[in-house]
């Protein structure tokens, strides 16, 4: 199994809702290492690890159960990233 690493950025209604302790919570339990933060133009972004599988169910789930409102999920560039051995809230 490859991990991978892909970084989302959500935008609609995202910040003020509960968005990142929701991902921090719901992402272990898909298997998921990495992190989420808010950003400083009302974004959301998360850089998530783990196999392609389990990152797109990740990525449905958050489009029909994540609270707010998601409107896009833009995928990015992730770089060279280190390994994550968990997930966690960062700030900006």
């Amino acid at each position: 199994m490859d991990i991978i690493t892909l970084r989302w950025i959500l935008h609609g209604r995202v910040q003020g809702v509960g968005m990142r302790f929701y991902v921090n919570r719901t992402a272990p339990k898909f298997g998921i290492t990495g992190y989420v933060r808010n950003r400083y133009d009302g974004t959301v972004e998360i850089l998530a690890q783990a196999t392609a599988a389990r990152l797109h169910q990740f990525q449905e789930h958050l489009k029909t159960h994540a609270p707010g409102n998601i409107e896009r999920i833009i995928p990015e560039d992730a770089g060279e990233t280190k390994p994550y051995h968990k997930f966690q809230i960062k700030l900006f």
